[in-house]
């Protein structure tokens, strides 16, 4: 599987080629995947969402642009880099290193790609 739009829009296209069994609903690792499905979904004559449900993650602003808009996960990641720089200060700062796991919270970012 493919990083790019372009590699997702390859990928979904051969499994539409293949004529495999389609799931509902399909959840891309961030929302240029999706977005490259959804236009292969598109051209293969999919209606979405009546069709097929996608869902993306990372909410690029581009993501509410596609038609339809795109359903996402909303990743606060300027306050996730932040959090990084001041931790990575903490450490370099330090004596000694001491692991810490850090918790950020998304939200769900309801469009028109989902039923």
């Amino acid at each position: 599987m493919g990083t790019s739009i372009d590699a997702a829009y390859a990928d979904m296209m051969a499994i539409l080629d293949r004529q495999e069994p389609l799931a509902g609903c399909y959840s891309a690792d961030n929302d240029d995947l999706a977005i490259g499905a959804m236009k292969a979904f598109k051209e293969r004559g999919y209606k979405i969402p009546d069709d097929i449900s996608l869902l993306g993650f990372d909410n690029t602003p581009f993501s509410s642009y596609v038609d339809p808009p795109l359903t996402t996960v909303n990743v606060p990641k300027y306050y996730m880099g932040q959090l990084a720089a001041h931790r990575l200060l903490d450490v370099l700062k330090a004596p000694e290193f001491h692991p810490v796991k850090i918790e950020v919270s998304t939200n769900l970012i309801i469009r028109q790609s989902i039923k």
